[in-house]
This record gives C-alpha cells, sequence and structure tokens, in this order.
C-alpha cells in the first residue's frame, strides 16, 4: 500500500456529486454521492476517496454504463443519446470507455491465458478465468480466445495467427 493510500485520521472536505444510475420505473436517476477529500502527511497530497461503484472521473456507475455500451452496439449512438437524454459526446464517451475497459481486461485474459499455456502459472492462480466478478461476456470471451488462439491447430502446428480479439 503506498502512503498516499494510507488512510488520514483528518478529513478535508466533504462535498456531494451528482452520478447517473440505472433509470427507476423509466426515469432518469441520479445519486447524491458524499466524496470525502482527506490530506496525507507523509507525501502532503490531498486525495479523494475512491468508490467502487464508479471508475475515477467518470459521472455514471459502472452498472449504468455497461447497458449503454450494449445499446449502442444493437442501434446507433443518437438513438441511445435521444432514449437517455444525454449528448452525443456523452454516450460517445461512456461507449469509449466501456470498449478500452473491455479490451484491456481481454488483454489480461490473454496474457494469462499465454502463461497457462506456458507451464508459468496454476489455473488456481489466474483471477481471470472464469472469475466469478467478471461478467459472463467477459468469462465467454476468455474461454473463446484461449480456445481458439491456443489450442487451435495452426498455433498447435508452429503457425502462430495473431488471435482476433473483439471486446
Amino acid at each position: 500500500m503506498s502512503l498516499l493510500r494510507k488512510k488520514s485520521a483528518e478529513l478535508q472536505q466533504e462535498s456531494s456529486i451528482l452520478i447517473r444510475d440505472l433509470a427507476i420505473f423509466g426515469q432518469a436517476t441520479y445519486l447524491k454521492v458524499p466524496r470525502r477529500q482527506f490530506y496525507c502527511h507523509n507525501c502532503q497530497r490531498y486525495f479523494t476517496e475512491s468508490l467502487s461503484s464508479i471508475n475515477e472521473g467518470r459521472h455514471y456507475t459502472r452498472r449504468y454504463e455497461e447497458p449503454i455500451y450494449q445499446q449502442v452496439q444493437l442501434s446507433s449512438i443518437e438513438q441511445v443519446s435521444r432514449a437517455e437524454g444525454l449528448s452525443f459526446d456523452r454516450i460517445q464517451g461512456i461507449f469509449k470507455h466501456q470498449y478500452a475497459q473491455k479490451k484491456r481486461r481481454i488483454t489480461q485474459i490473454l496474457y494469462c491465458c499465454f502463461q497457462l499455456w506456458n507451464g508459468k502459472q496454476k489455473a488456481d492462480g489466474c483471477p481471470l478465468i472464469a472469475n466469478p466478478q467478471n461478467s459472463p461476456e467477459t468469462n465467454a470471451n476468455a474461454t473463446h480466445v484461449f480456445h481458439n488462439t491456443f489450442l487451435s491447430k495452426p498455433f498447435l502446428g508452429g503457425s502462430h495467427q495473431q488471435p482476433q480479439v473483439t471486446p
């Protein structure tokens, strides 16, 4: 644990922010979330408490962003923008953020699979494979990528092909 992340006994400031969440009965829902800022005496810096349900610097809950990403895949940014009452840029930002997270997660899964395949890691030591914290989609992608990359005949025969990763 870094010195910056140690809890300070001294709460410096507390304020609230509005965070968009899943709709309730078809109505846009905002959560008033308290944000606490602390001061680290060791490094003489301020830091804000992180929350597991909100990515840093985001104005939407994680559970709100995922359905937005899925809706855009099924329709368009314009349609989702109208339905959610958010600007094109906001929906596009949510989509790009979710895409980058999924891509990063699949890259981690590929690396873990490669380590498993080469015997450098045990399956029970890989936190990414069939992890209950992963979405079912992520676990399915991990299995698909692992089988298509490492168990395919071209790969086993020595002719390596780049795996196709689609978040």
